[in-house]
């Protein structure tokens, strides 16, 4: 971009009262289809976008019950995914098993299926495999229905009920084998044997590693005060295999295996006491820990693991970020992006990004004081992206130069509670975003990609074959979405609402303020970059001229407060989103809105590139106006 045409169009906006800001912006030509062959991996620069996905699965592999993609991992040309069983109904037994005077067996949705006895829910947690050639799937390992449970002779239920982590190791000798971390249901089935890693140097033939009695792994019972009824977020470091052991939330202590492929005593614990462990990833040269603490706050820590354990873990974000005055409890994910480590928190739903120095931004979330001065947003966005219902920003992942960050989205849960259901319809459904630069942020669906009861994003994996993510939906089972670049012919508005339902949603909600729009040729692949600025109740939206744009069509999304609603057991000072109208079209690079802006009210916008032929862009990036970006 000239500055000499920046100035003109700066000077033009200060005419309005308002000041733009400068941005780059690429013109892309469309991608033709992926084969096979070519991998799928075109169109670097391009974000995949709702559209650009397609389920890859049969709902729950064939069976309802497969409730939740656990677990994701690309090895030798082939996808594995490892899934959970019954995830709802095991959740309602342990809670029954444990509160017995505030939790009952079996739950109450009629959309969830459960047997009359938790005893004998199926419970066999499966390993499915997909092969690209041929795009099919295989279940090439189903944990045995061989366990009796102790409280009740006669009874059998599966060692493993999901399958929470995979990972590659090499080996001392070179093997590289496929490491998968499994959960048990001790939590209600007291008695049962430890939870368990499968080691597969095939793909096809997965065997537990050793667990005898007497030993480390086979006398598994309670670490640091911790019940250890699951194994889960496997990772490598330095030629050794660690992994959190701890409790069904998630949480717990981290263990060593110097020679995992021998199990018993190959295994130690290496964290302090006290310390309770929720994810973990390699970066820059240190294992790195987001951990849980529900009195002081999430904190990331490093170590270098060497010395005698327990190994000593340095600070690098403490006290829950800081943020005042609701802190997140646990860093729920993290994932390296362009050289950058992002964390992705719990309720309220944040997302930072540390950098190889250690020091950190905030990209979503609460402004707030640190001891390292003020820290804003970066995308401008508060928690869960504006939206109170994104609990968790709970898996992420890197993909031909953007960043995919999925939501837990909990509008679902009120999906059977009357009138209040009919508020939350339009948003129910796990929220995806990318990003190109941590900053930017595109929303690719705000609904599950259409399926209300699809409620989160628990598993990615980037292939040569497109992006893979697997979701939470212990009502009918699992989806695996595959996400590829090509030539595009249909688009949709995005994020627009539209009528109509289907049984598992099939619609994006209220009012049909849009619909899709067929084109014969390829459609106008440049995508504005959006900047906003506000002030004195007047929103200036501003972007940079695509080549081949003729005009500029701009949406934007109200929120009502909760104080309105009146939404029971809800913040009141909970804003809900409407749907995205569109407000106006323009053949400028600006758009001035003027909404009833005050303190405690705010707006999205995003913007579509036109051109003489009517086809359309790609969606600009979302913006909220006033930014908390200062």
């Amino acid at each position: 971009m000239k500055i000499r045409g920046t100035l003109k169009r700066t000077a033009r906006l200060l005419a309005v009262g308002a000041v733009v800001l400068g941005f780059a912006l690429v013109v892309a030509q469309p991608i033709a289809p992926p084969s096979i062959a070519g991998g799928g991996r075109g169109a670097v620069g391009l974000p995949l976008l709702e559209e650009n996905f397609t389920q890859a699965n049969v709902q729950g592999f064939g069976d309802r019950q497969n409730s939740w993609s656990w677990s994701m991992q690309w090895w030798n040309g082939k996808l594995y995914v490892g899934t959970s069983r019954a995830e709802e109904c095991v959740s309602q037994a342990s809670l029954a098993y444990n509160f017995p005077e505030l939790f009952k067996y079996p739950p109450t949705d009629p959309d969830i299926e459960c047997t009359d006895s938790p005893q004998d829910l199926p419970l066999q947690a499966e390993i499915w495999r997909w092969t690209p050639e041929t795009e099919t799937w295989e279940r090439v390992f189903q944990s045995p229905n061989d366990v009796e449970i102790p409280a009740y002779p006669g009874k059998y239920t599966a060692r493993d009920i999901g399958f929470r982590g995979m990972t590659l190791f090499t080996e001392a000798d070179g093997t590289e084998a496929l490491y998968v971390a499994g959960v048990t249901s001790r939590m209600y089935n007291k008695g049962l044997p430890p939870p368990r890693l499968l080691r597969s140097t095939d793909g096809a033939t997965f065997e537990p590693v050793p667990q005898d009695p007497g030993t480390f792994l086979g006398d598994l019972e309670s670490l640091d005060g911790i019940d250890i009824n699951t194994f889960r977020s496997v990772t490598a470091y330095n030629g050794r295999l660690y992994v959190i052991a701890g409790r069904i939330r998630g949480d717990g202590v981290l263990l060593e295996g110097i020679n995992p492929a021998g199990g018993n005593d190959n295994f130690r614990l290496v964290s302090p006491p006290g310390l309770r462990v929720f994810d973990l990833l390699p970066f820059n040269g240190w294992l790195y820990v987001a951990t849980y603490n529900p009195v002081e706050g999430y904190s990331v820590l490093k170590t270098d693991a060497s010395g005698t354990p327990p190994y000593n873990f340095l600070p690098v974000v403490t006290d829950g970020g800081f943020a005042e005055p609701l802190y997140s409890r646990g860093a729920l994910s993290m994932h390296i992006f362009k050289g950058r480590l992002y964390v992705g928190t719990d309720r309220p739903a944040e997302l930072i990004r540390i950098y190889p120095d250690d020091s950190w931004d905030l990209v979503v979330g609460t402004p707030r004081e640190t001891p390292d001065g003020t820290k804003s947003p970066l995308s401008g966005f508060g928690p869960g992206f504006d939206y109170a219902m994104n609990v968790h920003i709970w898996r992420m992942q890197a993909h031909d130069g953007w960043l995919y960050v999925g939501t837990c989205d909990q509008s679902t849960a009120w999906k059977e509670i009357p009138f209040i259901n009919d508020i939350f319809e339009p948003y129910m459904g796990f929220d995806l975003f990318t990003t190109p630069d941590g900053e930017h942020f595109t929303m690719l669906t705000r609904t599950g990609f259409d399926h209300r009861l699809d409620y989160g994003v628990r598993t990615f994996a980037s292939t040569p074959y497109g992006l893979f993510l697997g979701t939470t939906n212990e009502y009918y089972g699992t989806r695996v979405f595959r996400g590829v670049h090509g030539q595009v012919y249909t688009i949709y508005f995005p994020l627009l609402q539209k009528q109509g339902s289907n049984g598992d949603r099939e619609t994006r909600g209220h009012g049909d303020t849009g619909s899709p729009r067929v084109t014969p040729s390829p459609p106008l692949r440049a995508s504005p970059l959006l900047e906003v600025e506000s002030k004195d109740g007047v929103v200036v939206l501003s972007w940079e001229m695509p080549s081949g744009a003729a005009r500029f069509r701009i949406y934007r999304s109200d929120f009502t407060s909760n104080r309105q609603l009146q939404i029971p057991d809800l913040d009141p000072d909970v804003w809900i989103p409407g749907p995205f109208v569109e407000i106006g079209t323009t053949d400028q690079f600006f758009f001035v809105d003027t909404p009833a802006l005050t303190d405690q009210r705010y707006y999205h916008y995003y913007v579509l590139a036109e051109d003489a032929q009517g086809n359309i862009s790609q969606p600009s990036n979302l913006v909220r106006a006033p930014s908390l970006r200062p």
